[in-house]
Formats: C-alpha cells, sequence, structure tokens
C-alpha cells in the first residue's frame, strides 16, 4: 500500500493529508479485504498511523 502523499501516489484530490486521512485509508482498506485478523504495524509516520487506528475501530 502507498499512503497518500507518498511517491508514486503524489497529493490526493481530496488534499487530505494528515494521520487520520492516513488512518481513513488503511480502515478502508482493512473493510475492503473483509472479515478476519488483521495486524498493523507501523514505524515513524506509520506508528501514528497506527496508533489513530486503534482509536478508531474499538472492539474490532
Amino acid at each position: 500500500m502507498s499512503p497518500r502523499g507518498y511517491l508514486p501516489t503524489g497529493i490526493p484530490s481530496d488534499r487530505r493529508l494528515g494521520i487520520v486521512a492516513l488512518a481513513d485509508d488503511v480502515l478502508s482498506l482493512i473493510d475492503h479485504l473483509g472479515p478476519g485478523q488483521v495486524v498493523v504495524l507501523g514505524h515513524d509516520w506509520g506508528a501514528s498511523t497506527a496508533h489513530e487506528q486503534v482509536h478508531r475501530m474499538p472492539g474490532r
């Protein structure tokens, strides 16, 4: 997955580049993949994104 704002994807049309937007993208990917166990790991900005996801998806 190429996060928004990073090559090769570039700046998205909605111009959202923050942690919440990145977390939304990963949550959308998880929803797209369907039910099952998911492990999210992050480093640097990815760690902040993973932390945001924990707060946005309690009980999942």
